[in-house]
């Protein structure tokens, strides 16, 4: 199980809502092929480890712009 926590940013609110769009576009897509993939919020995804790579690599399109954390927990379990 990986768990990736990123944050968008750009130099000015134009750039930012530029690279937004394409970013949740994109990533909208690729949810939209895996069901496995969980989007927990606006900046944190639940994948299993089969989708890492993939998922590495749309993230690295965006490392000028994104502060990105990936972890790779042992177990998660939700409070309710």
């Amino acid at each position: 199980m990986l768990v990736y926590i990123y944050d968008l940013f750009g130099k000015d609110i134009k750039e930012y809502n530029k690279v937004k769009r394409r970013f949740y576009y994109e990533l909208k897509k690729i949810l939209a092929g895996n069901p496995q993939i969980n989007w927990k919020t606006k900046s944190m995804l639940v994948a299993p480890e089969k989708e890492e790579e993939k998922l590495d690599y749309f993230f690295k399109k965006y490392k000028e712009w994104i502060i990105l954390y990936k972890f790779k927990p042992q177990s998660i379990t939700p409070i309710t």
